[in-house]
């Protein structure tokens, strides 16, 4: 399925929710995540890490996107086309998922 196919389904109330086969350490400022699905191994920059660490799928993407854009001082608007952007390079390579419902237990 295609990225653009995915695009719909991320709106500003969609839940993203880490996949349980990834693994992730803090490494400094910056995110090293691990599946054990496909042995690959990404970095992610301070930006990416605090949308990482938020991926609990109780936290909606509008949510999300807002913390991110206080906490580095940057257009929402902007945060939030580079959210969707980001969460679909991640459903790309199957990290997360994103839910229609916030996952009640983790």
């Amino acid at each position: 399925m295609s990225s653009a196919m995915k695009l719909p389904r991320l709106s500003s109330d969609g839940y993203p929710r880490r996949k349980d086969h990834v693994v992730w350490k803090v490494l400094g400022n910056k995110g090293v995540l691990l599946s054990l699905e496909s042995g690959e191994y990404f970095e992610v920059n301070p930006i990416g890490l605090t949308i990482w660490q938020r991926c609990n799928g109780k936290e909606t993407l509008l949510e999300i996107a807002r913390l991110v854009a206080k906490r580095f001082r940057a257009a929402p608007g902007r945060v939030a086309s580079d959210l969707k952007d980001f969460l679909v390079g991640l459903e790309r390579q199957k990290l997360v998922e994103i839910a229609q419902r916030p996952t009640l237990h983790r």
